[in-house]
């Protein structure tokens, strides 16, 4: 048996699920705070967070199901979830209103989710916003100055078998 990807014509994709989702949310993240191209204020990236910005948005592959074969073992569908990690800087104790960048980077990124089309990414059939939660933990406190979200998404592909 050869699976390929059928819109890629290939045996797999080229590039790792999280670098293809921060690419394509780094496309389309379209709000003016934070401003993504703002290089000393906002990185969004693969991996882990770097601690040296005041937001980031870090893109984790995390795990794959086993395929389905819905069609006699011909055609596989795989779904990968991807973890989309926020967080930001808490401001100063000094400032009189708590500013609500870390709600506003939430919704952009299930925005961007939700209005997914198939095929944005090649060889992505879809790919789905899929919950989310405010990220705490025991050391949390009002004066706690990371604030920090994760964001759920699921993305599903097919492979066909070309041979014979």
């Amino acid at each position: 048996m050869t699976f390929v990807v059928p819109e890629l014509s290939t045996t797999d994709f080229v590039s790792d699920f999280d670098e293809m989702v921060r690419s394509y949310i780094e496309t389309k993240y379209n709000i003016p705070d934070p401003d993504k191209t703002a290089s000393n204020t906002l990185k969004i990236k693969v991996g882990f967070f770097d601690f040296k910005l005041p937001y980031e948005i870090a893109v984790l592959e995390v795990d794959t199901d086993p395929p389905q074969y819905p069609n006699g073992r011909r055609r596989a569908y795989t779904q990968t979830s991807i973890e989309i990690h926020i967080r930001m800087k808490r401001l100063p104790r000094s400032e009189t209103e708590i500013s609500p960048q870390l709600g506003m980077m939430e919704r952009e990124i299930q925005r961007i989710l939700m209005q997914y089309r198939s095929q944005d990414i090649p060889g992505i059939k879809d790919l789905y916003w899929a919950g989310g939660t405010r990220v705490y933990n025991g050391n949390d406190s009002y004066a706690a100055s990371d604030w920090r979200s994760l964001i759920r998404a699921r993305a599903i592909y097919e492979k066909i078998d070309i041979s014979s």
